[in-house]
């Protein structure tokens, strides 16, 4: 190639644009990236602290602010807010209260350990710090003004090379106690940032090598095919990508056609780049929420009963459950628990919609109803108290259909409370099977002040109750048949006479619903729980 001429100077030409072009793409790219990735830490640091602060009780925070006290008790906060960290994913998770303008104390301080650190390493009840310096100005402002912060407050001095967002708590009276803080380090995100650059860095030194290899196979051989042939063959490759590139390429004596076989060269691999980096960022995009939605499905499955026989200890109960979601993660949930030695609650229901919300509204809904229950109050005032606390800044408008019973073992007494739910069915020690068809109360987080009635049978030995969820009499088959009630009565009574595994039960009812949907998609969440009193 003879330097100083029009291939020499045109290669050189194309080289210097595509380096120029790569480093300008590949910054827009990767800043647009980490101010993507600085949205995405801190909707999840907003929400590990926003979740803390529900969960946690501001009357305790501003009682161990007062008195100092590290007892059990307060170990037990400790404890649950370590896993609250450890599940969150979060670097730091505290809680602090403001003493002054100048000062703030530290009531709670948890998170992840790394490997060599020490326990000590985190701040003690009643550690004080400065409330006057950047590490806490978002929070400061958050406390004295109301004002939330638009991004991750970063800082670099105390504790480290953090990104924080911060949540008001707030007493039972409304007032703000103090306020919950999640960290994310940094370093996490830079090296994310440094595994993207890496990655396009390779990608733009790939298609830069293959320009520059295209251009050089075309000057060495010289061009021989005349203009018309290489702007006809760019044309239809821009057309269809599948077409031979290289064919009728060469060329000879091109001169003032150089200009056309340009734009038509560079119009074909603008197209092909746009293309390919289209289907690189779908795929990524794809591939980030099928790991995000596994995740959260095995979070899920892990927060319900999953171990049977249940309670092999116990010769008064015998129990079996399952739930198969329609999608990844799905609204329905069962849960069956001791309140006490003599008491045992289960509990069957469906959030409305589908997927991540409705697991959203699942979680928190399930954790209210336990902990409602574990407090000892009558599935009535239970469900009183959780449709109170769901009805709050509920925005979305979801609602929970529910069935709940608290099974007495000494004297097989079941009170129980239907939230809109699914009549449950009942087979008694005789054989006889029935429809459990008590008038229903209102849904869940439907409207404040709703009240719940509750019902009252006695077991006998050998008795059977079987709750389920829509999920099970709505399953469609291909000609949009529902599965209904009767077919369920029908395959409940057959089986309840011919077995007496419960396990075996429902997987066989299961079963069945898969026979009669064929192809069919489905649909809603599907949700079977079932005991039996054993006196």
């Amino acid at each position: 190639m003879k330097k100083g001429g029009l291939n020499y100077k045109f290669t050189m030409l194309f080289l210097v644009f595509s380096l120029f072009l790569a480093f300008i793409l590949c910054f827009l790219n990767i800043r647009a990236y980490w101010k993507d990735l600085l949205e995405e830490y801190f909707k999840k640091a907003k929400y590990a602290a926003s979740t803390t602060a529900f969960l946690l009780d501001g009357e305790k925070v501003k009682r161990y602010s007062q008195t100092l006290e590290m007892d059990s008790e307060y170990q037990k906060e400790i404890w649950f807010i370590d896993n609250l960290a450890v599940r969150l994913g979060v670097e730091n998770l505290y809680v602090m209260v403001p003493i002054s303008e100048e000062e703030i104390m530290f009531v709670y301080d948890a998170g992840k350990l790394e490997e060599g650190m020490l326990d000590s390493t985190r701040q003690k009840l009643g550690k004080t710090t400065d409330f006057t310096g950047k590490n806490y100005s978002a929070a400061k402002d958050l406390i004295l003004n109301g004002k939330q912060a638009e991004g991750l407050e970063i800082t670099n001095e105390e504790f480290g090379y953090l990104a924080s967002a911060y949540e008001l708590l707030y007493s039972a009276e409304g007032e703000v106690v103090g306020f919950v803080g999640a960290d994310y380090s940094i370093k996490e995100m830079e090296k994310s940032l440094v595994f993207y650059i890496f990655r396009h860095a390779i990608w733009v030194f790939v298609i830069v090598s293959i320009g520059i290899v295209v251009l050089l196979h075309i000057v060495k051989n010289g061009l021989i095919l005349p203009i018309q042939e290489i702007s006809k063959d760019a044309a239809r490759f821009a057309i269809d990508y599948k077409e031979e590139p290289n064919k009728g390429f060469l060329r000879k004596n091109a001169r003032d056609e150089l200009e056309e076989l340009g734009y038509t060269f560079y119009k074909m691999k603008k197209d092909i780049i746009n293309y390919i980096s289209n289907l690189e960022r779908v795929t990524i995009d794809k591939e980030k929420l099928s790991i995000e939605l596994h995740v959260a499905a095995s979070i899920q499955e892990s927060m319900l009963p999953s171990i049977f026989p249940a309670f092999p200890e116990r010769k008064d109960i015998d129990i079996y459950a399952l739930m198969a979601p329609a999608r990844e993660v799905g609204g329905d949930f069962y849960d069956f628990f001791f309140i006490d030695e003599g008491h045992m609650a289960v509990v069957v229901a469906d959030v409305s919609g589908k997927g991540v919300p409705a697991s959203l509204f699942m979680v928190i809904t399930k954790t209210l109803i336990k902990n409602e229950a574990l407090s000892g109050k009558s599935v009535g005032e239970i469900f009183t108290t959780v449709n109170h606390q769901l009805v709050e800044n509920n925005k979305e408008d979801m609602f929970v259909t529910a069935f709940m019973g608290i099974l007495e073992l000494s004297s097989g007494r079941f009170c129980y409370v239907s939230a809109g739910h699914n009549p449950p069915l009942y087979k008694a020690e005789n054989g006889n099977v029935v429809w459990l068809r008590e008038k229903p109360s209102f849904v869940l987080a439907g409207f404040y002040g709703t009240c719940y009635t509750e019902y009252e049978m006695e077991l006998k030995a050998g008795d059977l109750v079987f709750l389920y969820t829509d999920g099970v009499t709505e399953a469609l088959n291909i000609i949009d048949e529902f599965y209904g009630e009767d077919r369920l009565f029908a395959i409940f009574r057959k089986l309840v006479e011919n077995t007496g595994v419960l396990e075996e039960i429902l997987h066989n009812i299961q079963n069945d619903i898969i026979k009669f949907a064929n192809t069919a998609v489905q649909a809603d969440d599907i949700t079977m729980l079932i005991f039996r009193y054993l006196g």
